[in-house]
């Protein structure tokens, strides 16, 4: 990746870190109100060529053959990257920016399992990091295929 992309890479990093703490109402994929008696029914959703931003926390965050370094992963090769956010406090926030079949935004599932199947971009991870002990993640991506099941 050339200086310029990293330099453009890095102030979109620095965009989604300021526009994450601001609260914007979401309609897209929006949960069923809790008063409602009936159980939420989860979805399965897949996308192909898409750009993908990752906000929120999760409690597994896992590229097999690979390990994080200090919470920051920059995959120089296409690789596959799994997000699992199964727990009651985490909450997971994935935005598929384009892609073939569209966009999506997904936001505050209680079990969400993302796969973005060879995926180049950056990635921090609270979880491996030595500065801070949240599951905190951030990442933006582009991504052959993504498949989102909540």
């Amino acid at each position: 990746m050339s200086r310029n992309g990293l330099l453009s890479l890095g102030v979109m990093l620095a965009c989604i870190v300021l526009c994450s703490s601001l609260t914007v109402p979401m309609q897209v994929h929006a949960l069923p109100d809790a008063t409602s008696s009936s159980p939420r029914l989860g979805g399965h959703d897949y996308y192909e060529q898409a750009t993908v931003v990752v906000l929120g926390s999760c409690n597994a965050a896992y590229v097999l053959g690979f390990s994080w370094r200090f919470g920051l992963y920059a995959p120089t090769v296409r690789r596959t990257i799994y997000l699992d956010a199964d727990e009651e406090n985490v909450s997971l926030t994935v935005v598929v920016i384009k892609s073939n079949q569209g966009f999506g935004i997904y936001h505050d599932y209680d079990d969400m399992h993302v796969t973005l199947r060879k995926a180049r971009g950056v990635f921090f991870w609270g979880g491996k990091s030595l500065l801070t002990t949240s599951n905190s993640i951030i990442g933006i991506c582009n991504a052959r295929s993504v498949s989102i099941s909540y």
